[in-house]
C-alpha cells in the first residue's frame, strides 16, 4: 500500500448515514415530496393545506394560533394559505369571544366533506408506505416514533439547547463493548433495582 493511500485512509472523515438523526431526516424528506405528489394528483391541494385541513378538522374548533403550532408554520405563511382554503369554502373563519385578538377556525360541510375523503387517502398510504413492515414492526416503528416525539418535547421543555446536549455528551463517556466500540447503556430505575437485588443475592451465597 503506498503512502498516499495510507494518507488518504487516515484522513477519511466519519460517516453521518447511520445516525438516527441523519436517517429520519432523509426518511421525512422521501416521505415529504411522495405525500406532495400524493395529495395534489388526487385532490389538487398541498401537502400543508391537507395538514390544515387535518388539524381544524380533528379539533373541530379550534384557534389559528393554535393551528399553526400544531402544523409547525409561521404565521404569515399559514394565513395566506388558510386564506385560500377560506375562499375555497372548506375552512370558516368566526370571531374568538374569549379574546377578541384571536381568530377560530372550523370546516365548512364542504370542508368536513374533502377531510373524510383526505383521512381515507391517508390511511391507503399510510398502508401503502408500512408494507415492506411485519405487523410486529409497524407496532415497534410507530411505539418508536411517539417515544422519540416525547422525548424531543421533553428536551424542548426542560431548555436543552445545543450547548446543554454537548455537555452531556461529553460529561458522560460512553461504555465500551467487549469488540472495543462505543456504546451507550441506559437503563430504567426498575431494572436497576432487580440487577441490585440480582448482585446482592449471588454475593451473599457466595
Amino acid at each position: 500500500m503506498s503512502d498516499d493511500t495510507q494518507q488518504g485512509e487516515s484522513q477519511r472523515l466519519k460517516s453521518f448515514r447511520n445516525f438516527m438523526t441523519f436517517k429520519l431526516h432523509m426518511l421525512g424528506g422521501h416521505s415529504e415530496r411522495f405525500s406532495e405528489r400524493y395529495y395534489r394528483d388526487l385532490f389538487g391541494l398541498s401537502l400543508t393545506e391537507c395538514r390544515i385541513i387535518g388539524i381544524t378538522g380533528s379539533l373541530d374548533l379550534v384557534t389559528f394560533k393554535n393551528v399553526c403550532a400544531m402544523a409547525h408554520l409561521e404565521k404569515s405563511y399559514a394565513s395566506r394559505i388558510m386564506n385560500r382554503l377560506v375562499e375555497s369554502d372548506l375552512i370558516k373563519k368566526q370571531e374568538n369571544p374569549q379574546d377578541q385578538r384571536s381568530v377560530l377556525v372550523s370546516l365548512t360541510e364542504k370542508g368536513r366533506a374533502l377531510h373524510s375523503e383526505l383521512h381515507a387517502a391517508s390511511a391507503a398510504l399510510n398502508v401503502s408506505m408500512m408494507s415492506v413492515l411485519s405487523p410486529e414492526q409497524k407496532e415497534t416503528f410507530v411505539t418508536c416514533l411517539t417515544l422519540l416525539h416525547d422525548h424531543l418535547n421533553e428536551m424542548e421543555a426542560d431548555g436543552d439547547g445545543a450547548e446543554a446536549v454537548w455537555r452531556k455528551h461529553k460529561e458522560k463517556p460512553a461504555a465500551r463493548s467487549r469488540s472495543g466500540r462505543s456504546e451507550e447503556v441506559a437503563i430504567d430505575l426498575q431494572t436497576a433495582r432487580q440487577l441490585h437485588d440480582m448482585l446482592g443475592k449471588i454475593i451473599r451465597e457466595r
